[in-house]
């Protein structure tokens, strides 16, 4: 717990208070609010709350025959909240917030003041609004805590990580909700109560100073604004990274001690914030003294200021708690000018400084301060130290002692600077990972594969660490711990192929344990990857080609269709088959052994008139697709059918396999292309600003020299998606067409790429 200024205030100047409050009294009201309420409840009187610190004001306002009226002086639109308490058990509280401003705002309600109709001037309009935007964000943010309530009230070892989740899914949702109001209100004094939100503990956040700085001239200029900017002006000087600034205050002898004395003395040092009367610094003040015993030696150095107000008060608690490092105090309480200097607004409260004074740590305590102390004072390691230490990962089996080398070395600039440096460090957090998994520590694992800041090996450990699990747990025990990363990645709003390859290889952890007779659970978590993918498992093409009897029944597509015929959905089930079928997953001689398998009469008929219709269509969308981007001449001949052979190359900058294939590729396109053929690109990047992603994609062109057409996907996709369209989910994948844009053949994965140069000097022979 921390001691907040407003919190001494309100407590410790109760006499203040009555002063201030008199003496808004005196000045001539500017505000009134008016209450209609035709079936008032047995209470009869409302108390209204409003103004922040020493200018907080509690009234109690009377209620006959229903109608409420009261008055106040406000220098600038306040925050109002009122509310009346039941005389009776049965009844609950009711209450209102809105924001009240200079003029006449109006509650009206048979009976209740939490859905009373508003009216007022526009900022109280505009702040109802705000209030209606935000609101389905906050219930779902108070119905996941109400939720994690309930499963630590049945047990104390429940899963959080997908309320989590779902969690910081609505929060960053309530401050998109934020920045979309203050963007479109610029002139609007309730942006600054957003503001607030967004950022009202430090002002240090550089995204909500640009807002605050887009607003209004006349915004910025009113009292409240120019109290946010002075916070920001502060807040902005003590992020982290920045220098903090010098400062000069008398020590326990009553001389003169700069920040910048404290600094020259030590490599490290602590800006502590704290005073006597403080319960929570003095409960603290244990922890910094074994801090400073074991770190002084080495460098670090402490300067206190305190809050108090009694010289004897401040000596007698740095004598009781035994401080011995540097103490200033102005004697002040919150006017203490280095509390004003850095915007200090609770205590305790500190800055920890690196040797050039620049803030490395902000409000540590406890084991986090302790790590962050020692990192900062912690002598780089040489080339071959790090090597020792690697070694000592490897070959050692006390899961302690390799804990340890992993955070000597997870910072480490010697083996972060080597080119395979960063996954070192991941490939270490794998293996400490899957070491959990294999103890059975689920939760453990859990929270350390999320740590992982490297993505593909993140994906890489939780896929295994789940793997590992399953062989170590009754089916129905790995079910329901299976189920939390699928429905985490079933609440991301769109895909990106990382996801879609770890979703892939924990679903079939799933179906390996989940029984056929669960139909409805097999379709909820196989819908949402046959989507993903295309409308299709491309998956399944890997086991295409084998000749065992009935092998189609290990498909997915199969376990798919026959899942949902048993969840009633046959036109769906016969819709999986055909897309198989047209993807070549199954051969025209497998669709009546298909159709017994699934007892389906007329099957193969519907996947036959499927196929026909696809191939018609198919011209259409190569058509549509080289229009995508508004290609030059070379894509206008293609339209028109002047070249014998088309090829599409499905690819993407991040997939190593098709960079891999380009080489090979660019020499076939030099050996046929002066015999009919052209080749054409699609890319398809990772989500991003169209900007950034398309610089990358045009250098990875001009990195692999392809000279042929090219199209970006991500650039008009909501308008076709050559990926959904033509069902690729595999990268790369080359389609080769002939000059009406029929399908010839399909080409996957990197090493297709000899199978395609030998088609073509077969089919261009011929010609």
């Amino acid at each position: 717990m921390k001691v907040t200024k407003l919190y001494i205030t309100l407590t410790g100047l109760i006499v203040g208070l009555l002063c201030v409050s008199l003496q808004a009294a005196a000045q001539k009201p500017n505000f009134t609010l008016v209450g209609k309420f035709k079936n008032w409840p047995l209470s009869r009187h409302v108390v209204v709350i409003y103004g922040e610190g020493q200018q907080a004001v509690t009234d109690t306002v009377p209620v006959s025959k229903g109608k409420l009226l009261y008055k106040a002086y406000l220098e600038q639109p306040t925050e109002f909240a009122i509310y009346y308490d039941s005389p009776t058990s049965s009844q609950k509280k009711d209450s209102r917030r809105f924001l009240a401003a200079q003029g006449k705002v109006t509650l009206k309600h048979p009976d209740s003041l939490k859905t009373a109709a508003i009216t007022g001037p526009l900022a109280t309009l505009e702040y109802e609004q705000l209030q209606a935007q935000s609101k389905p964000f906050i219930n779902q943010m108070v119905n996941i805590r109400i939720q994690a309530q309930q499963l630590l009230n049945q047990n104390e070892n429940q899963d959080y990580s997908a309320l989590e989740k779902e969690f910081k899914v609505a929060q960053e949702g309530l401050r998109q909700c934020y920045i979309a109001f203050i963007k479109e209100h610029p002139r609007s004094i309730v942006s600054l109560q957003v503001i607030k939100q967004l950022d009202g503990v430090n002002y240090a956040d550089a995204q909500v100073y640009a807002l605050y700085q887009d607003l209004s001239p006349q915004v910025q200029e009113s009292p409240e604004g120019k109290r946010i900017r002075g916070r920001f002006e502060i807040g902005m000087k003590t992020s982290p990274g920045a220098i903090l600034e010098d400062f000069t205050s008398l020590d326990t002898a009553r001389r003169p001690l700069s920040l910048g004395e404290v600094k020259a003395q030590g490599t490290v040092t602590l800006v502590d914030f704290w005073a006597s009367w403080c319960k929570p610094c003095r409960e603290e003040n244990p922890n910094l003294r074994k801090l400073y015993e074991k770190f002084h030696g080495k460098g670090l150095n402490i300067i206190a200021i305190s809050l108090d107000r009694s010289e004897e008060a401040w000596k007698n608690a740095i004598r009781l708690d035994s401080l011995p490092w540097y103490h200033v105090s102005s004697l002040k309480f919150w006017d203490e000018p280095i509390v004003k200097q850095f915007g200090i607004q609770s205590v305790p409260e500190s800055f920890l400084l690196d040797s050039e004074g620049r803030i490395i740590g902000r409000s540590l305590r406890g084991d986090q301060l302790h790590q962050a102390v020692q990192q900062a004072l912690r002598a780089p390691l040489d080339s071959l130290q790090v090597r020792s230490m690697l070694k000592q990962f490897r070959e050692t089996k006390d899961k302690a002692r390799k804990l340890s080398i992993y955070q000597q070395l997870r910072d480490e600039p010697v083996l972060l600077n080597q080119a395979y440096g960063g996954l070192t460090v991941a490939g270490m957090q794998k293996e400490i990972a899957l070491d959990l998994a294999r103890q059975g520590k689920v939760h453990a694992f859990r929270s350390w594969a999320g740590q992982m800041t490297a993505s593909a090996m993140r994906d890489i450990t939780i896929a295994a660490g789940y793997d590992t699990l399953s062989k170590n747990m009754k089916s129905e025990d790995f079910l329901h711990i299976i189920r939390v990363p699928l429905d985490s990645l079933q609440s991301e709003p769109n895909w990106s192929n990382e996801q879609i390859n770890l979703y892939s290889k924990l679903l079939d952890l799933y179906l390996r344990d989940i029984p056929q007779e669960r139909s409805k659970d097999i379709v909820a978590y196989m819908t949402p990857l046959f989507r993903a993918q295309g409308n299709y498992y491309p998956a399944d093409n890997i086991k295409a080609n084998n000749d065992q009897p009935d092998h189609f029944k290990a498909s997915r597509s199969f376990r798919y269709a026959k899942a949902l015929l048993h969840s009633q959905q046959k036109d769906q089930a016969i819709m999986v088959i055909a897309r198989a079928a047209e993807a070549g997953i199954f051969s025209p001689k497998q669709f009546k052994e298909i159709e017994a398998a699934l007892s389906l009469t007329g099957l193969q008929q519907s996947v036959e008139r499927h196929l026909a219709l696809a191939k018609a269509n198919y011209a259409t969308k190569v058509r549509r697709l080289l229009e995508k981007n508004k290609e030059p001449a070379s894509a206008a001949a293609l339209r028109q059918g002047k070249k014998n052979y088309v090829l599409l190359d499905f690819w993407g900058t991040w997939c190593l396999p098709c960079r891999a294939s380009h080489p090979k590729l660019v020499k076939i396109y030099e050996e046929f292309k002066g015999q009919g053929l052209e080749i054409v690109s699609i890319a398809h990047e990772s989500p991003g600003p169209i900007d950034e992603v398309k610089k990358k994609w045009q250098k990875g062109i001009a990195d692999d020299q392809l000279t042929w057409p090219q199209i970006l996907n991500n650039d008009g996709l909501e308008g076709f998606d050559a990926i959904k369209e033509f069902s690729i989910a595999m990268f790369p994948t080359k389609i080769l067409l002939d000059k009406d844009f029929n399908q010839i053949a399909v080409f996957q994965g990197a090493d297709s790429t000899d199978k395609l140069h030998q088609m073509l000097e077969k089919l261009l022979r011929m010609d």
